[in-house]
């Protein structure tokens, strides 16, 4: 078939080019060079720059936006409005376990970095669905600003180092890590603990999730947890120092538990200071330690 060229013959086509059936189609500058070429399988090839007055986009399926370009070259791939340099977007629906994204997010729109299944994983441990790292504006996973590392299984996160688990958080919440372990373990970690004053007005030194003290009297306090413990099943551990030559005795020794009903709830708890010596002699130390686990 010879090639021909035709204006308005074909409803809804104004320019119409067709070449041989065998050959491809050229379009030439300069008499001879060759800037585009779209072969017999529709396949063009541009031997210069596509550009646009406007966004440039490259479309699916005749219609559908597949990527976008636009005048202040961000490009989006499943948008048609990228607000950053790039912008991957999954939009098929509600899950969102295949997105790649990062863009300047509002209420529905997080700043988000999701990776999706990873079949091929399973040989090394790493589960087998979708872990996403997502950091937000608001709403939805977290709190406003925050980085959630995590996976939408009943499966761990984990953290490793030179091809080694050293750390992982469990499904139901659990911080494992080796430091020491020998192994990777789980975690208890210290609830409360306070560094006081015993004598005189009583002050804290320095303290975690401790609110406030109560002198009950000569070596008798009570310390008051900013959060409550989960139940009263808790241990504790404690111990005082004295100054050498001290008015209350000299030297170190263990701080009780109380012996008052109710001093030892979720909230609180009641310590006694009693001198080292045979009369256990209550007394107010320099430095009072105490700490919860749990």
């Amino acid at each position: 078939m010879a090639s021909t060229i035709s204006a308005g013959t074909t409803t809804g086509t104004a320019i119409a080019i067709a070449g041989d059936t065998s050959g491809s189609l050229q379009l030439q500058t300069n008499g001879t060079t060759t800037a585009v070429t779209i072969s017999t399988a529709q396949d063009a090839t541009f031997a210069g720059k596509v550009t646009s007055a406007g966004a440039l986009t490259l479309a699916s399926n005749g219609t559908t936006t597949a990527v976008t370009i636009d005048t202040s070259q961000n490009v989006g791939i499943g948008t048609s409005s990228p607000q950053n340099p790039l912008t991957l977007q999954d939009i098929g629906g509600a899950t969102f376990n295949r997105d790649v994204s990062i863009r300047n997010g509002d209420a529905t729109n997080f700043h988000r970095l999701t990776l999706g299944y990873n079949a091929g994983a399973l040989a090394s441990g790493v589960p087998t669905s979708a872990q996403f790292l997502l950091a937000e504006k608001g709403g939805g996973y977290g709190t406003n600003g925050g980085l959630v590392v995590g996976n939408s299984d009943n499966a761990p996160v984990m953290f490793t180092t030179n091809g080694t688990e050293q750390a992982r958080i469990t499904a139901a919440g659990l911080l494992q890590f080796n430091s020491g372990y020998g192994s990777v373990a789980t975690a208890y970690g210290c609830r409360a603990w306070v560094n006081f004053n015993g004598t005189g007005t009583i002050a804290i030194r320095a303290s975690a999730n401790v609110s406030s003290l109560t002198d009950n009297g000569t070596g008798d306090y009570t310390v008051n947890f900013t959060t409550a413990m989960v139940d009263a099943n808790y241990a504790f551990a404690g111990g005082y120092l004295q100054d050498v030559g001290g008015a209350n005795g000299t030297g170190n020794g263990a701080v009780s538990g109380s012996r008052f009903t109710g001093g030892y709830t979720t909230s609180l708890i009641r310590v006694a200071t009693r001198g080292n010596d045979a009369s256990g002699t209550a007394l107010d130390p320099l430095t009072v330690t105490v700490a919860i686990f749990r």
